[in-house]
């Protein structure tokens, strides 16, 4: 089952912004406590952590998440039908995935994979498209993880391309010389893309499996 609109209509921005480790969900759930906790005993603060109903869809793990906090306070952590588990925040414009989740898979050094996919980007619109892998267990240099980024944002009235890293052999490199830059990176690519690490990313049936609801009301994450 598919359905692009729950992602792009009824809970952005909280689906616009994604993050996947590969890590087991148990295992995962135990580093992100200690994680936590340890933020906690130097900022103090509370933890829970509430596993959640395996009946429940992804729909009903994602609104569990409100409301939504200018400093994220809610953490969903859930298993999928592959190796990899989704990772998202309650920040008030999703999920800040260049700040904690690259943090954690450098010191778990494990694979991450981060997405932008707010595709609104006609004009007067403003957003961002991305795939971003990073693999925290292979080191490029002292402060730089093996990574590669493909990226289409707007900030401005200007629409930016990049690209940094080496491109796997699966990436459409045609499509980045194109004249139209919004045609340079797509939705239906990220999802390819994605679907090579076994993400489906479009697949809800693919987001069954264990979660748990994570509340770190802690001053500083």
């Amino acid at each position: 089952m598919k359905n692009n609109l729950l992602f792009f209509q009824e809970n952005h921005p909280i689906t616009t912004k994604l993050c996947f480790f590969k890590m087991e969900f148990n295992k995962i759930l135990a580093m992100f406590e200690k994680r936590q906790k340890d933020l906690i005993n130097i900022w103090g603060g509370k933890y829970y952590c509430n596993l959640l109903d395996s009946n429940l869809n992804l729909k009903n793990k994602i609104e569990l998440l409100n409301p939504l906090s200018s400093l994220p306070n809610q953490y969903l952590i859930s298993e999928t039908q592959s190796d990899w588990c989704l990772y998202i925040e309650n920040g008030l414009y999703g999920t800040d995935v260049f700040s904690q989740p690259s943090y954690l898979a450098e010191e778990w050094k494990v694979e991450y994979l981060a997405l932008y996919l707010d595709c609104n980007l006609d004009k007067g619109q403003y957003g961002a498209l991305m795939f971003h892998w990073g693999d925290g267990a292979v080191k490029e240099s002292e402060y730089q993880i093996k990574s590669r980024t493909v990226l289409l944002h707007k900030e401005t009235e200007q629409l930016n391309f990049l690209h940094e890293g080496t491109p796997f052999p699966f990436e459409k490199l045609e499509s980045y010389k194109k004249r139209t830059k919004k045609e340079r990176l797509t939705i239906e690519m990220i999802a390819d893309y994605c679907n090579y690490f076994g993400v489906r990313l479009f697949d809800l049936d693919f987001y069954i499996g264990e979660s748990a609801l994570i509340n770190a009301n802690n001053q500083k994450t």
